[in-house]
């Protein structure tokens, strides 16, 4: 009886291996080649990993030689480029809307003699947070840049008071903010992004060929050949099927990898074990799902693939890569927690990041250990029933 089992699984895998190479050699080049171009077009899209110098404009209505020392400190700020100093709002409004800046500091007209009145000047800056993230640095660099300006001015006023000037800037600055950042401290765009990214549009690829593999088979006939042995064997013979493609997931996970950790840099905090099991485990995770989704596209090739890009595309987005879970309505959230992908990202974030194994990871393996298992029975046995009936050989 083992005998039986191995021998037709040496014969699926060779059917499939000849498939690949000799049938849809297209196939073989999405699976090996085109995820991993995608991963180098990522990394390309996101080659400044910290942004810096996001362009202002200024609007000096004051035309003093403190209103230019405040200029002068806005663009000294790592994050603030003052790209322009303008005349009127108009202009500044027409350069807001087409982001050719991300923000817009007006000086008033009385700033110089406020300031040296100790009057309390105000300076607005008004800016684009529907590009939350450089609308955020803009402002974070322009609250940074002012505090630094009247920090300067305040430790003047306190020493003409009479203060001594050990005390001054205590006393200008009475409590000071110590901030610490425990994970990511350079705001690095490329270990926010492509911790996400990357996995999301790999299951994409995945799924979208294990899908196309399959639902080959149905559309082409080619299924015919195949009845025999998932008649007697139906886990080995779909195990066998897959394994060409794990192999070749497997390998394009390992650069994936390489990719975060080496070529990005991304530190690894926790276990470089775990993170390469929970990759694995992903990958056959993600493939173990697209029998259930080519049976709910009633056996077709082409349903299957749009119910592939219903499941697959959107995954990023409830990944809780730049939404948090916990402000997601209850349906989202119940949809986020049975994606192979949101379990997969709070590994890399536990284990890589911030070294936290302990916190989560040995559940989101076991999750995507149990995905597996239970979409490999459920996805094999629909797998079962379609291929052994004729009528659905040929379905398009």
């Amino acid at each position: 009886m083992g005998e039986g089992y191995f021998g037709i699984f040496k014969k699926v895998v060779r059917r499939e291996w000849d498939f690949l190479w000799n049938v849809r050699r297209k196939l073989l080049f999405f699976c090996l080649i085109s995820s991993a171009l995608s991963f180098g077009i990522m990394l390309a899209v996101f080659y400044s990993p910290v942004v810096r110098k996001a362009p202002i404009a200024v609007i000096d209505n004051d035309r003093s030689n403190i209103s230019r020392e405040l200029i002068i400190t806005l663009n000294a700020s790592p994050d603030l480029r003052v790209a322009f100093e303008l005349t009127g709002v108009k202009e500044a409004k027409r350069l807001l809307a087409d982001t050719s800046v991300y923000g817009v500091v007006i000086i008033p007209e009385d700033f110089s003699k406020k300031v040296l009145g100790y009057k309390g000047a105000e300076v607005p800056f008004y800016y684009n947070n529907q590009l939350l993230l450089v609308g955020g640095i803009a402002n974070r660099g322009v609250v940074s840049a002012v505090q630094d300006f009247a920090g300067k001015y305040n430790k003047i006023f306190e020493e003409s008071e009479g203060v001594p000037v050990y005390a001054s800037a205590a006393k200008a600055a009475p409590i000071i903010f110590d901030n610490k950042i425990l994970f990511n401290p350079y705001l690095n765009y490329q270990y926010f992004m492509l911790m996400g990214l990357l996995p999301a549009m790999f299951q994409i690829f995945v799924v979208g060929s294990f899908v196309y593999s399959f639902g080959f088979e149905l559309k082409t006939g080619r299924a015919e050949s195949l009845a025999e042995s998932i008649k007697k064997a139906p886990f080995t013979t779909v195990a066998a099927k897959s394994f060409p493609y794990w192999i070749i997931f497997t390998a394009n996970g390992v650069v994936m990898l390489y990719f975060l950790f080496v070529y990005v840099g991304a530190p690894i905090e926790g276990s470089r074990t775990a993170i390469l099991l929970a990759t694995f485990l992903f990958i056959m995770a993600s493939t173990s799902v697209c029998m259930v989704i080519l049976f709910l596209g009633f056996g077709s090739l082409r349903m299957g693939l749009s119910v592939t890009a219903v499941y697959a595309a959107p995954a990023f987005a409830y990944a809780g890569v730049t939404f948090p879970d916990i402000g997601m309505p209850e349906a989202a959230r119940l949809w986020s927690e049975f994606l192979p992908i949101t379990h997969y990202h709070r590994i890399l974030i536990n284990d890589a990041m911030r070294g936290a194994s302990h916190s989560g990871t040995p559940w989101d393996m076991l999750y995507l250990f149990l995905f597996f298992s239970l979409c490999f029975v459920i996805g094999t046995i629909m797998y079962r029933f379609l291929v052994i009936r004729p009528g659905m050989w040929g379905k398009e």
